[in-house]
């Protein structure tokens, strides 16, 4: 039996050595390498950027809004990268992404296209599991408007999102909590199941 149980453990260990190697090697940064870039994406990617900065002023939350300004500035900058040319659109979404800070992650929402499931599975992933509560809410809302049948299993994973915003405006919950990830992925699932 000790055999069998030192077989486990050993296994165990094995499973986890490789689990951690393969998430080292797939969350890795690439290297940046130096892109010319036009002045239209250098100066969407400088006002994401500065966005992204805790340091700048107005990145406060006031606490009795349903949409905080951190959320709201970032998706008129998405919304208005649309707008720009779609050579500007491609350069941004170009960009080698560092997973690991809030302004990489905004740059995969930037990235986002309908016709590219991989784009949009990098969106969903980033609704869930981002440590950053802005980038998960504007990733809620960019899906939410594809209206697409393969982020459901997403929008469902979402409804248990924690982040919590304190309003105690009318029409509201008595203890004033509103949780945005978790309203908007419910709005979704509603969109798309009419029937629910």
């Amino acid at each position: 039996m000790k055999l069998s149980a030192s077989f486990s453990n050993g296994l165990v260990t094995a499973l986890v050595l490789i689990a951690v190697t393969w998430l080292a090697l797939n969350m890795r940064t690439v290297p940046q390498r130096e892109v010319l870039l036009s002045s239209e994406a250098t100066a969407w990617l400088e006002a994401m950027r500065v966005e992204c900065d805790p340091n700048t002023v107005g990145n406060d939350y006031v606490w009795s809004q349903a949409t905080q300004p951190t959320e709201r500035r970032r998706m008129e900058l998405l919304k208005g990268l649309r707008d720009l040319p779609e050579s500007v659109v491609i350069e941004v979404a170009g960009i080698t992404h560092n997973l690991n800070d809030e302004f990489g992650q905004m740059r995969v929402l930037a990235a986002l296209h309908r016709k590219n499931e991989k784009s949009v599975l990098d969106v969903c992933r980033l609704m869930v599991w981002s440590g950053y509560p802005a980038v998960r809410v504007c990733a809620a809302r960019l899906l939410r408007d594809l209206r697409m049948p393969v982020c459901e299993e997403w929008f469902t994973l979402a409804l248990q999102d924690e982040r919590v915003v304190m309003n105690n405006a009318c029409g509201l919950d008595v203890d004033g909590k509103l949780y945005p990830v978790r309203l908007i992925a419910e709005l979704a699932l509603r969109e798309l199941n009419p029937t629910l």
